[in-house]
């Protein structure tokens, strides 16, 4: 492929790239644009409390699909598992004490 050839399809992917940036997501007023960001420039920051058995080989929620655990070796997760320090309100206040505005706490998980 000669130079000018390179030169040529390297400047057609800038110009698309460049016609891509240009589009607008949303037709919007900048008005309208500020209302809508509005609650990010309020509440950016977030606390998603997502727990359970995974927890306790502590790598991920999705250990046993992933690392392909047969049951019984995940038994063990659930014969240990003793959700005994769960106390939500008390992450509430931890969460608020940190001043994340958005709480939702998760769902326990097998």
């Amino acid at each position: 492929m000669s130079k000018a050839q390179v030169l040529l399809i390297a400047l057609v992917l800038s110009a698309s790239l460049l016609h891509a940036q240009t589009k607008k997501l949303f037709n919007e007023t900048p008005e309208q644009k500020e209302k809508r960001m509005a609650w990010w420039t309020h509440d950016r920051f977030g606390m998603f409390i997502h727990w359970g058995l995974y927890a306790l080989p502590a790598r991920h929620e999705w250990v046993k699909h992933n690392e392909a655990l047969t049951n019984e070796q995940y038994q063990k997760y659930f014969d240990n598992f003793n959700p005994d320090l769960y106390n939500p309100k008390e992450w509430a206040k931890m969460a608020k004490a940190e001043t994340r505005r958005q709480k939702r706490p998760g769902k326990r998980m097998a």
